[in-house]
C-alpha cells in the first residue's frame, strides 16, 4: 500500500475584489475629463471681398457684307432688276466720296501744323499824285509775299501730304477770274478770286506810254 500524500494547501487564484474598487477609482479622472466641455472654438474671421472683376466676353458679331460684296452678289443674279443695281452703285459712290473727303480732311488738317509763316517779299506802294500820276513821294506801303516766293515755299509740302495745287483763268468783264483748286485723294477744293486784267503788250510805242513830260 501507498503511504498517502499529505495535502498541499490550495492556492486562492480568485480575484480579489478590492481590487475593482481602486481601477475604478483609477478610471473616474479620466472619465471626468472626457466628460469636461471643449474649450470655445475662437470666432471665424470675416472672408475678405475678392476684387477679381467679372469679364464678359460678348460674341462678335457676324462680319456683315460691304456694298460692292453685295453688288457682286446682285450681279451674280440673271434675275438682277438693273434699277436695283444702279442704286447700289450710286451707294457706293457715295460712301466712296463720304471716304475721301475724310482722308482730304485728315490730311490737310497734317498740312497745316506743317505750313511756316511766309516771308513778306514784295511791297505795295501807294505815292502822291504830281501832275496827275502818282509819282510823288510814298503815301502808304504795304508788304506782301509774291506769288513765286508762296509756291515755293508750300509745293514741297503740299507733295509731301499727297496734293496737287493748279489754278486756271476766265475772263470777268474788266477783270480775270482766278480759280485754285486743292486735290488730293480723290477730293478736292476749289476758290476762287478775281484779279485786274493786264492790258495786251503793245507792238509800238503810243502816247499813252509816253510820259507828259516827254511830250511836246
Amino acid at each position: 500500500m501507498q503511504a498517502a500524500q499529505p495535502e498541499l494547501p490550495m492556492k486562492d487564484v480568485t480575484p480579489k475584489k478590492k481590487a475593482e474598487p481602486e481601477k475604478a477609482a483609477a478610471k473616474k479622472p479620466e472619465q471626468k475629463k472626457a466628460a469636461a466641455s471643449p474649450p470655445p472654438e475662437p470666432p471665424a474671421k470675416p472672408k475678405k471681398k475678392g476684387t477679381a472683376v467679372a469679364v464678359s466676353h460678348p460674341q462678335a458679331p457676324a462680319q456683315q457684307k460691304t456694298v460692292l460684296q453685295i453688288i457682286a452678289d446682285v450681279a451674280a443674279n440673271p434675275n438682277a432688276n438693273p434699277a436695283t443695281m444702279r442704286e447700289l452703285l450710286d451707294m457706293q459712290k457715295e460712301i466712296m466720296a463720304d471716304q475721301s473727303k475724310r482722308d482730304f480732311n485728315a490730311a490737310f488738317i497734317a498740312l497745316q501744323r506743317d505750313l511756316p509763316s511766309i516771308r513778306r517779299d514784295g511791297k505795295i506802294e501807294i505815292r502822291e499824285k504830281v501832275g496827275g500820276e502818282r509819282v510823288g513821294k510814298v503815301q502808304q506801303a504795304t508788304p506782301y509775299a509774291t506769288f513765286n516766293n508762296i509756291m515755293k515755299t508750300i509745293k514741297p509740302l503740299l507733295v509731301k501730304h499727297g496734293f496737287a495745287l493748279s489754278f486756271e483763268t476766265e475772263p470777268m468783264g474788266e477783270r480775270l477770274l482766278v480759280k485754285g483748286r486743292l486735290e488730293g485723294y480723290g477730293h478736292e477744293r476749289t476758290t476762287a478770286f478775281p484779279l485786274p486784267a493786264k492790258k495786251p503788250p503793245m507792238t509800238g510805242p503810243s502816247t499813252d506810254d509816253v510820259p507828259k513830260t516827254a511830250r511836246k
